[in-house]
This record gives C-alpha cells, sequence and structure tokens, in this order.
C-alpha cells in the first residue's frame, strides 16, 4: 500500500476499505502495479515490480505485507538483527534495512513515466493522456517506446 500515485505503472480504480493500526478505516481510490529497483550489495540490480499494489492517499508511509509475500506469492524471509532477505525460488530479490522495529526497502521506487512527464508538464495537464497524443508529441516516434 502507498500514498504515492505517481509511483504506479499500471493504474485501476478501485475502493476498498483498509482499517490502519489506529482503527481508522480509510478508503483505496486504486490498484496497480508499482516498480522497485533494488540495490543488493552496492549495486542496481533487476527491477521487481509489485503487483495489486492498493493506492490509499490517505497514509503516512508505505507498507509492505510480508505475510502476503511469504502466504501468497512463495517468498521465503530471512531476518537478522540488522537486514531482511526478501528470496523467491532461492533467489535473492531485494532486501531490506532494519532500523528499531521498522524496514526500509534497499533500494528506490520507480515513477511511472506518463506520471513523471504529467508532473513536469504544466500545458499538457489539461489534455487527455493518451498514447496517440505522446506519439504525436513525441516526433512521432514507435508506440513500443512511447509505452
Amino acid at each position: 500500500m502507498t500514498p504515492h500515485r505517481a509511483w504506479f505503472d499500471k493504474y485501476t480504480p478501485h475502493s476498498v476499505p483498509v482499517c490502519v493500526v489506529d482503527g481508522t478505516v480509510v478508503r483505496s481510490t486504486g490498484i496497480g502495479s508499482v516498480n522497485f529497483g533494488p540495490v543488493l550489495q552496492g549495486s542496481e540490480v533487476r527491477v521487481v515490480m509489485f503487483h495489486q499494489v492498493l493506492h490509499l492517499p490517505a497514509l503516512q508511509n508505505n507498507l509492505l505485507s510480508v505475510l502476503y509475500l511469504t502466504r501468497m506469492k512463495d517468498f521465503q524471509v530471512l531476518i537478522n538483527n540488522q537486514s531482511m532477505q526478501f528470496e523467491r525460488h532461492g533467489i535473492l530479490l531485494f532486501t531490506a534495512s532494519l532500523q528499531g522495529n521498522l524496514a526500509y526497502l534497499d533500494g528506490t521506487t520507480l515513477c511511472s513515466p506518463s506520471q513523471s512527464a504529467l508532473a513536469s508538464s504544466s500545458s499538457l495537464s489539461l489534455l487527455p493522456l493518451t498514447l496517440d497524443l505522446w506519439h504525436h508529441h513525441l516526433s512521432h516516434i514507435n508506440i513500443d517506446a512511447v509505452k
């Protein structure tokens, strides 16, 4: 779950109630995919795509369910006193550094190209964001490059 709309690569409106830690119920506004660029031992590695990420604008921080990853996505999580390692099918995909009772993923969340372009262009924000529009604005480059 994340409050950051700009992180979504694929996004669909989706409203479900979510009970947060203080007992408050907030509603999601969408669901989609988020790309994460892990850093392992100081080097960037293959991007991990998280699917079915809820967009909850009311959240203060991102939340990742370790139990969901282990129970539903076949992850193994190894935890020691300083870090967490997230493996799937014997391959280390990403890590998290522990700080107190919290864990922070090691790497960077990658903003969606369409959201980055929208944020950087106020004149285009009034127009519908379609592939055809971007194709024209980007000097008619091929559609795969636009995507």
